[in-house]
């Protein structure tokens, strides 16, 4: 399989990529990394059309000092199913926000470059924070300061912080049910998607609250395909026994319902692909 280079001026591919993870090492088979390539560069299966990734994400020095933060402190991470690393999640979340600010049924496909870059920056790192709070107190101010130590401006690092922290859900309660716990999640994805970013002037409040949207809807569309993914081999592993996958479906269906009635500022196969999956993860169920 053709391998895409992280960065025209270094021999670096993908495939290297995985082995800084740890996903290629003993034990782990060409299929397997092959396989995980396809996971995360394709649209899924069963769509109609894939969108590519576009080069520039590849090149681009702020996207790339921010994918190998995340790569770095998502190292011990690991999907709870399989085993992969966590950092495939964010790595196919970015890629999503790449392909998808660029979809041409997006009225805001032309953003400028220094938008494309804290977006695909922030998808990157949008899981640090809720993943490492509780593990060593990460916080904002850490994240500020390693991007600014990865070589990324003031101004960059801050704008990124900025939107990792508002992806970043308050910490989990303890002990509630499953019902309690939809309403939370509703009530969080609503909060990102009313977000105004009052903190900001001008076009650039309107604009940080469109990417702040697009960066959670593909993190929605990456959990969701995630989801359909792992659930054959969870319920195979028992590492899905007893996980009310219908409250899955339920916070997913909240969502698409929502965003089926406000298409103007998603893209309109983002939604569509959602829907696939959704109808995926059901009819997964009904075979149970």
């Amino acid at each position: 399989m053709e391998r895409v280079p992280i960065c025209p001026d270094s021999n670096k591919t993908i495939a290297e990529w995985f082995d800084k993870i740890g996903f290629s090492g003993d034990g782990v088979t060409q299929e397997q990394i092959d396989n995980t390539y396809r996971f995360v560069f394709t649209a899924g299966q069963n769509l109609d059309q894939e969108l590519p990734v576009p080069k520039d994400f590849f090149e681009n020095p702020t996207v790339l000092a921010a994918a190998e933060l995340a790569c770095q402190l998502h190292q011990e991470d690991r999907r709870k199913v399989g085993g992969d690393p966590y950092f495939k999640h964010p790595l196919k979340t970015a890629c999503l926000c790449a392909q998808l600010v660029r979809a041409e049924d997006f009225k805001q496909g032309d953003l400028n470059q220094y938008y494309w870059e804290i977006m695909e920056a922030a998808a990157f790192l949008h899981d640090v924070i809720e993943i490492r709070r509780d593990k060593d107190n990460y916080n904002t101010e850490q994240l500020t300061k390693d991007l600014i130590e990865a070589g990324i401006e003031k101004e960059k690092a801050a704008a990124i912080t900025y939107l990792v922290n508002k992806l970043t859900p308050s910490s989990k309660e303890e002990g509630i049910s499953p019902e309690q716990r939809r309403r939370e999640k509703q009530e969080d994805f609503l909060r990102i998607m009313t977000e105004t970013c009052n903190d900001w002037q001008g076009s650039d409040k309107e604009m940080m609250a469109n990417i702040l949207r697009l960066v959670k809807v593909a993190d929605i569309l990456a959990n969701l395909e995630e989801t359909v993914a792992d659930l054959p081999l969870g319920r195979t592993n028992g590492l899905f026994a007893g996980k009310p996958v219908e409250y899955v479906v339920g916070v997913v269906g909240d969502r698409v319902g929502y965003l089926n009635e406000r298409q103007d500022s998603i893209p309109n196969c983002a939604i569509d692909r959602l829907q696939i999956y959704l109808n995926q993860l059901n009819q997964l169920l009904k075979r149970e």
